[in-house]
């Protein structure tokens, strides 16, 4: 079953891949929180109609010049382990501060990224930084054109306990809630933020006061698209 599963998402994914402007350079100075803090919101306060890939070919598109000098400006890391734990951090924030909208794109800027530290010891080394690079691009794409709203540098945070989120999480039946809450803790073991635990705590708190919601509800919410 599981080598099936992954050979379907292999198929999909080489069935719908799309390349974004421009190759990740890490030239600039900027670690990966400072860095993800300077993307361009190029749909700041608009609709995003479409599916996800097709919203990020459009805006894509029509800035590819400035995208590609936004991510530029990250640095190439002495840890790429070290670069993942900033830039999960930076999404569970931009997250956080953009739930009310745009919440299912948004939690893979810490999914895509804590996905990666899972493959990496499976990769030789010299494919660390190139591998960290394009995750690196994927991550400031999501918020290029889903970011409205900048993050908060409050870190007063209330979260339940862990076994709580976890329990509610599960309750959820919800796939993304079970690999966001498994993301958040996993990086959140490693760079103890509250921040990751708030994250993961809101997405299952959204799914469980949308149970009874029509698609169009969910849909005008950001927790599904059609």
């Amino acid at each position: 079953m599981r080598i099936e599963e992954f050979g379907v998402a292999l198929a999909y994914w080489a069935a719908y891949y799309r390349k974004l402007p421009g190759v990740p350079q890490l030239v600039g100075s900027l670690e990966y929180g400072q860095a993800l803090g300077q993307i361009p919101f190029f749909l700041r306060g608009q609709s995003r109609q479409g599916a996800p890939r097709e919203v990020y070919l459009r805006v894509m598109a029509a800035h590819a010049d400035e995208f590609s000098g936004a991510v530029d400006r990250a640095t190439e890391p002495t840890s790429v382990e070290a670069a993942l734990s900033s830039l999960t951090e930076a999404g569970a924030r931009l997250y956080l501060a953009n739930a009310s909208s745009q919440p299912l794109v948004l939690l893979h800027t810490v999914t895509v990224p804590a996905a990666l530290r899972l493959l990496l010891p499976h990769l030789p080394i010299g494919l660390h930084k190139t591998a960290l690079a394009y995750v690196w691009q994927n991550v400031a794409a999501v918020a290029a054109v889903y970011g409205d709203e900048t993050p908060s540098e409050s870190e007063d945070w209330q979260t339940q306990e862990e076994s709580v989120i976890v329990e509610r999480s599960i309750e959820t039946d919800d796939p993304h809630a079970l690999k966001f809450t498994e993301a958040c803790i996993r990086e959140y073991r490693l760079n103890p933020q509250p921040v990751y635990m708030a994250a993961a705590e809101d997405w299952a708190a959204r799914l469980h006061r949308a149970r009874d919601w029509s698609a169009a509800q969910r849909d005008a919410a950001g927790m599904e698209f059609r």
